[in-house]
């Protein structure tokens, strides 16, 4: 059987029931990266280092506001999705609850791992975040050590042990196949 040619992406033959295979792309951790929205130029450039230096090697992409994000998220024709979306909440336009509530309404990533790395910690912030679906909520480090730390402990859970709920399945019932 014939496997669609995309450049350097790997794909597999899998089955969804109805005895036709589909081809669905195995991702790689080199090929995946985190979504950061975010529209302080210096918070990014801090996340990019502490990342950096917590050894995670995962390509970092931002948007600058909410619009932006889901610009990205629907592109499936240049790149894939992200593995993480860190998204702060205080964006220009969009902010970043609109953006997870309209995420978690798309059935192809509504199962996309959202972290909020936010200046809030207002408690109804939390608790809308989470009832809109986030899956972490942690507020920006006021210390370059402790965005460090805070880096670690997202590398060790989210990159580490904790098994993620698989997108290809979800991908492959809107069409898209790369990586």
């Amino acid at each position: 059987m014939e496997i669609p040619d995309q450049g350097d992406a790997v794909f597999r033959a899998v089955t969804f029931g109805d005895g036709f295979p589909d081809f669905v792309v195995e991702q790689f951790m080199q090929d995946e990266c985190i979504l950061h929205v975010e529209d302080d130029p210096n918070d990014v450039l801090l996340v990019r280092r502490a990342f950096e230096k917590a050894g995670i090697k995962t390509r970092i992409e931002v948007a600058e506001d909410g619009q932006k994000a889901i610009n990205y998220l629907c592109d499936f024709e240049k790149h894939a999705p992200p593995r993480i979306l860190l998204l702060d909440i205080k964006l220009p336009g969009k902010d970043g609850f609109e953006v997870l509530e309209w995420l978690r309404h798309q059935p192809a990533l509504r199962k996309l791992i959202v972290v909020f790395l936010t200046s809030s910690a207002i408690p109804g912030d939390i608790t809308t975040a989470y009832d809109l679906g986030a899956n972490s909520y942690c507020t920006k480090p006021v210390s370059p050590e402790e965005l460090l730390d805070l880096a670690v402990n997202l590398k060790n859970w989210w990159f580490g042990p904790n098994l993620h709920a698989p997108l290809q399945q979800d991908l492959a019932s809107v069409g898209w196949y790369r990586a």
